[in-house]
């Protein structure tokens, strides 16, 4: 996310994080954006379980200290669990006698 500051007065800028947990984080949390300028923001989706739908609604971004009507994101996100093309290997031989087989492994 990138905050943009198209004042002539530099802003500090503050997160209200106490709904991000457990399922997002953002970094920094709070700091500066001088005048005329931008200010990146990182927002991080690591979710706890497997949800189609986890949501975090209307996260509060505080500008030098006050709440504007405007000044939200809402976070979305999806964790789903990874597609399998798995297959059974199956190892038939003699007792104490090496055998060998070959997994082939996708990385798209």
């Amino acid at each position: 996310v990138q905050l943009e500051n198209i004042g002539e007065a530099g802003i500090r800028y503050s997160w209200q994080a106490t709904k991000l947990h457990p399922n997002f984080t953002i970094k920094p949390l709070d700091g500066f954006v001088p005048p005329k300028e931008k200010v990146n923001v990182e927002v991080t989706f690591h979710p706890i379980a497997l949800d189609n739908d986890i949501r975090v609604d209307q996260v509060v971004c505080l500008i030098d200290k006050k709440q504007h009507t405007n000044m939200y994101i809402t976070l979305t996100g999806a964790c789903v669990p990874p597609k399998s093309d798995s297959e059974e290997l199956k190892f038939d031989g003699p007792v104490r006698q090496p055998q060998k087989q070959t997994v082939k492994i996708k990385n798209p």
